[in-house]
């Protein structure tokens, strides 16, 4: 049975940029692609220690944030979808499954749709298609969960920033300063900054959605007002065949608040028989 051990950190090389990443467990492999200004440690303990014992599970910080460099290239989705693909490149990887949260959702969207060889499995998780069809969330919402107008004011309170309980923040094992980019630290306000231009200027994939083939699992939590739950029900819809799950009482942060539950529905999820 695999053990708990932390993961050395290490780096792939990707077009213009070194990633930084952590590999735990054996298996076929499972990519992780975080969302908006998180990093790697936002997958903790809870949630990645079910899934590889089952598993190759591979967390990474996207271009601009945690231990991975901005390089030279302008952010968008597609972007980090080849970002991505590099790494898995990088690693020997041909194909895998693919676990994509709010952000990383769009990227892993984008993955799916322009390498569907590549994509086993599909699991979406608190994030939307975009575009006409997305159900736009209160304005000011990205910056308010990030605890910054932008402009590289940080300092939010967790529960702000994840909109879960302290209590549920604790447990999950999770620090409130290894979860988000520094927003402080030299150019990395700018860097979420054009993270967040990337989200807004996605074109989406509400109208390629019907064309994926790969078994799809969409979930939200049913309190989410980051990415509306409204949201995973589009999803669901267009993508053929796939499966929505609502965690009640849910929000944003659902993978720090139920993270053994949630890696349990995914873990059985991509073990499925085809």
């Amino acid at each position: 049975m695999w053990k708990q051990t932390v993961s050395e950190t290490k780096r792939a090389p990707a077009g213009d940029i070194d990633i930084a990443y952590q590999v735990f467990g054996d298996g076929q492999p499972l990519l992780l692609i975080i969302g908006l200004g998180a990093v790697k440690e936002l997958w903790t303990r809870e949630f990645i220690e079910p899934l590889a014992r089952r598993f190759r599970v591979i967390a990474f910080d996207n271009r601009g944030v945690g231990e991975t460099p901005a390089g030279s290239r302008e952010f968008s989705i597609s972007q980090f979808a080849e970002d991505s693909f590099n790494l898995l490149n990088a690693l020997g990887i041909e194909a895998a499954h693919l676990l994509g949260y709010s952000m990383g959702g769009y990227v892993a969207q984008e993955m799916a749709i322009d390498e569907p060889g590549r994509v086993e499995r599909l699991v979406l998780l608190a994030t939307e298609c975009g575009g006409a069809k997305g159900m736009r969330q209160e304005p000011g919402i990205l910056f308010e969960f990030h605890g910054t107008d932008g402009h590289g004011g940080g300092g939010a309170d967790p529960e702000r920033r994840f909109f879960i309980t302290r209590e549920q923040l604790e447990k999950s094992g999770a620090g409130p300063g290894n979860l988000l980019g520094d927003l402080d630290a030299g150019n990395a306000s700018d860097h979420f900054e054009a993270q967040a231009d990337a989200m807004r200027y996605w074109r989406g994939t509400c109208d390629r959605l019907p064309e994926l083939r790969q078994p799809s699992l969409v979930i939200t939590g049913t309190d989410d007002i980051v990415i509306l739950p409204e949201n995973a029900k589009v999803l669901s819809e267009l993508i053929p065949d796939a499966t929505l799950v609502e965690v009640e009482g849910a929000h944003h942060g659902l993978v720090l608040q139920y993270p053994e539950e949630l890696a349990g529905i995914v873990g059985d999820f991509l073990s499925a028989a085809k």
